[in-house]
């Protein structure tokens, strides 16, 4: 094996893993936002404890570092969430409750909506800024159109996943469009050319690519799965949201 055609396979491999990673994880939905409470610390944490063991029952942990806060929950990798929920005084000279959220941008704002319609958190809190819509309930989603959808093309299902939903973002929407969508010419790329060792040649290498597409696809299977999950319990428990802005 030649020098360049070894580079060629390592710079293929890193572009895979890192394509991969990133459709995976929260990369590029990350976000952090706080909201004050009218509630004690201690009462606070109760309701966000109560709410959640009905809400995501089995799929949260109360960690034991809370990070300087007086409260700290975690979802479990069971969840169909993604969220860290910490609360408590910021400082000794200010006694109102602060509720903090960190994780994928559209769990924070779906938990953070939740929380203010189960009076945790201030009314109005979750409002956007401006002229919008009345907040409206959400309608269930098929899992089997989904997974459909990404058999044929991921891009697809995450416009599914993100129809009249507030479990992605616009950015996060575009973000994943775009990455399934590269990911499905980089799989073609480098399963027609045999990872690079041969000039592409599609029908030669017609189970390479098939095999290679299978890679995306395996990805988006369980990230909407879970996003389409999501997505119907808090359409069961009949929460609204403001799906405009």
């Amino acid at each position: 094996m030649t020098p360049a055609l070894l580079r060629n396979k390592r710079v293929a491999a890193f572009l895979l893993l890192a394509l991969c990673t990133g459709l995976a994880s929260p990369v590029f939905g990350d976000s952090a936002a706080a909201f004050e409470s009218d509630l004690e610390q201690e009462a606070a944490r109760q309701a966000i404890y109560n709410l959640l063991f009905s809400f995501d029952r089995g799929n949260f942990v109360a960690e034991p570092e809370t990070e300087g806060f007086h409260f700290y929950f975690q979802n479990r990798f069971s969840s169909a969430f993604d969220y860290n929920i910490l609360g408590g005084h910021i400082s000794s000279r200010i006694s109102r409750t602060v509720i903090r959220f960190e994780g994928d941008t559209g769990d924070v704002r779906t938990m953070a909506r939740i929380l203010e319609l189960e009076n945790i958190i201030v009314a109005g809190s979750t409002t956007p800024p401006g002229e919008h819509s009345e907040a409206q309930p959400l309608e269930e989603k098929w899992h089997t159109l989904s997974q459909g959808l990404n058999l044929v093309a991921p891009w697809l299902s995450v416009l599914h996943a993100s129809y009249n939903s507030p479990r992605l973002s616009t950015g996060q929407t575009v973000f994943r469009f775009f990455a399934y969508l590269l990911a499905d010419g980089l799989m073609v790329w480098v399963g027609g050319t045999n990872l690079f060792s041969e000039p592409f040649d599609a029908a030669k290498n017609g189970g390479n690519i098939a095999a290679a597409l299978a890679i995306p696809r395996l990805v988006g299977a369980v990230q909407h799965f879970n996003l389409i999950r999501g997505h119907n319990r808090i359409a069961n428990l009949g929460y609204t949201f403001y799906l405009d802005d």
